[in-house]
C-alpha cells in the first residue's frame, strides 16, 4: 500500500518526538513506565491473592490498605531509576546512535582534554543544544572562526 511507504507519515510519526524538548520526552516516558509499574503491581497482588484462595476484591482491599504506601514508595524509587536510564537512551538518540557512549568512554589524552576545557572556558556557558550534530561545537570541539 502506498501509505506505508509514504515519507510524510514517517515524518509525522517522528516529528512529534523531534519537536518536543528531550526533558519532556524523558518525563513523559518515565510517567508512562511508572503507570505501567503500578498497574503490574495491582495485577501481581490480585494473582497472589488468587493463589492464596482470596477473592480479587479482598486482595484489592488489602492492597489499598497497608500495602499502598509501600507500593507508592517502591514506585517512586523505580521512577528515580528510570529517569537516568531513559535520559541516556534519549540523549543517545539525539546525538546519534552510539555517539553518547563514544563521548563517555573514549580515551582522551591530557592535551586534548586541556584544549577542550580551555575552549569551554573561553566560550562561556553553553546551551545543551549547542552540542547537537551540525552545530559548530559538535564536530571538533572548537568554535568556527577561532
Amino acid at each position: 500500500m502506498a501509505v506505508a511507504n509514504n515519507p510524510s507519515t514517517e515524518t509525522i510519526a517522528q516529528g512529534d518526538r523531534r519537536r518536543s524538548r528531550i526533558v519532556y520526552v524523558i518525563a513523559y516516558k518515565a510517567l508512562l513506565y511508572l503507570i505501567l509499574l503500578l498497574v503490574l503491581s495491582v495485577v501481581e497482588e490480585v494473582i497472589v491473592g488468587l493463589v492464596h484462595r482470596r477473592t480479587s476484591a479482598a486482595s484489592l482491599a488489602e492492597f489499598g490498605g497497608y500495602k499502598l504506601p509501600q507500593t507508592l514508595v517502591t514506585s517512586l524509587i523505580m521512577l528515580l531509576i528510570l529517569i537516568p536510564y531513559l535520559a541516556s537512551r534519549e540523549l543517545n538518540v539525539a546525538l546519534g546512535e552510539g555517539r553518547l557512549w563514544t563521548l563517555l568512554f573514549e580515551h582522551r589524552d591530557g592535551r586534548q582534554s586541556a584544549g577542550l576545557a580551555a575552549t569551554a572556558r573561553k566560550s562561556g556557558p553553553t546551551n545543551p543544544s549547542d552540542h547537537l550534530p551540525g552545530n559548530r561545537f559538535f564536530d571538533d570541539g572548537a568554535p568556527e572562526g577561532r
